[in-house]
């Protein structure tokens, strides 16, 4: 039986942290939502360093507060947390700070939430590095790729199909992989070819000539 994700929740707007809360408890099993917290404070009186989950943390700070810091010591004390930051801002200097710091996951809060947030959080459980859809378009993913980025034979043939035209849906029914599965793997696509978005995907591999070694 597989193992649920373990997922903690700090928002200090009452909307995000509600809603996100409401989002993931109500969409596929799975996730378990084990706590909600206004601030990091309350978090941490509540978690043992020793403890492994993915802390979803919105970046509204008070003001001259830098995120940065806090990364870096979240990932020193907590070294099993998973860390997403949840935000309103998307510069790319911001999105490298933060990977910089850290991060494992960059979600935007105007991406559709209840698309991306399932696919962050498998995605950083697997070990890789995620940003949500309009944050990608901005993101150099070139200077903060962490290696492991190496094709297999799962990610060529979902390469292959998606050449032949077919969405993402009909990739999942065609290899019966769970659809977010081939949304992270077309993720893991525009890294290793540093494409900002899906859009450019067919283009980059056909330039590098992956398409002719994965048509035979």
């Amino acid at each position: 039986m597989k193992r649920s994700v373990r997922v903690v929740i700090v928002a200090a707007h009452d909307l995000t942290r509600n809603g996100i809360a409401a989002l993931l408890k109500g969409g596929e099993s799975g996730i378990e939502v084990v706590g909600v917290y206004r601030s990091l404070e309350e978090t941490e009186s509540t978690f043992k360093p020793d403890d492994s989950a993915v802390l979803l943390l919105e970046d509204a700070l008070p003001p001259r507060q830098s995120l940065h810091p806090i990364l870096r010591r979240l990932r020193r004390d907590y070294p099993n947390f998973h860390l997403i930051v949840l935000s309103s801002k998307l510069t790319s200097r911001y999105l490298q700070s933060l990977f910089d710091g850290g991060a494992s996951g960059f979600v935007y809060l105007e991406d559709r939430l209840e698309d991306t947030l399932p696919i962050a959080i498998e995605t950083v459980m697997l070990g890789s590095l995620y940003t949500s859809p309009q944050a990608s378009t901005v993101l150099v993913w070139s200077r903060i790729s962490r290696g492991n980025l190496a094709l297999n034979s799962t990610d060529m043939e979902v390469l292959r199909l998606l050449n032949k035209g077919l969405s993402v849906k009909e990739v999942s029914e065609r290899l019966e992989y769970h659809i977010r599965s081939v949304y992270r793997i077309r993720q893991k696509l525009c890294v290793a070819l540093e494409v900002p978005t899906s859009d450019h995907l067919i283009d980059a591999a056909r330039q590098k000539g992956l398409l002719g070694k994965v048509s035979k």
